[in-house]
């Protein structure tokens, strides 16, 4: 994990947790991330797609990794469902929770656990086997099952690792809740 490892720190306050789950159900990694420290310029690519695109794409990350794709579904403001894709291969699935609208993380909650559920018969996985992520208290909340897809090269992998994390950073930043008017 790199770059990416080294954001994570022990308190929330400002950070939003991110957790990694294998194709089983079971927690590969659990920590937080401080936003502050992912460089702006890995921010900016996924801040123009949260900005200019509809609710619902699939594009190339970028020219220098037209191999990865990104296909993300925004339930409105505050909760997001993406797949990314290396070489057409389904590689991880990650879910995105502001805590800012119980609506939206309700839909995105059910659309995430539908999206994974052909894949888990398909490995023939106990869905309650993913019981746990849905548990997770903390928002935001960054939650990634990396599928281990044999077909995904190790270096893509560890890119959309790097690249989960950006997309993260750069979607709770911008689905902060409005802050509240000043006192009169």
């Amino acid at each position: 994990m790199g770059f990416f490892k080294s954001l994570f720190g022990k308190a929330p306050k400002d950070r939003f947790e991110m957790a990694v789950f294998k194709p089983d159900g079971s927690e590969n990694f659990r920590g937080f991330v401080d936003p502050a420290q992912v460089p702006k310029a890995a921010l900016e690519p996924f801040a123009l797609l949260l900005d200019n695109e509809d609710h619902s794409f699939r594009l190339s990350v970028s020219m220098e990794l037209a191999q990865i794709e990104l296909q993300l579904s925004r339930m409105g403001f505050y909760a997001a469902l993406g797949t990314f894709f290396a070489d057409g291969h389904i590689a991880t699935t990650l879910m995105l929770l502001s805590g800012t609208s119980e609506d939206e993380e309700k839909q995105v909650m059910k659309g995430f656990h539908d999206s994974i559920a052909h894949i888990l018969a398909r490995r023939k996985i106990d869905p309650k086997a993913f019981d746990s992520l849905y548990a997770h208290a903390f928002r935001p909340l960054a939650a990634t099952i990396h599928w281990s897809n044999p077909q995904v090269k190790t270096s893509d992998y560890q890119e959309i690792i790097e690249l989960e994390g950006h997309l993260a950073t750069a979607f709770f930043n911008r689905a902060k809740p409005p802050a509240p008017p000043p006192p009169s």
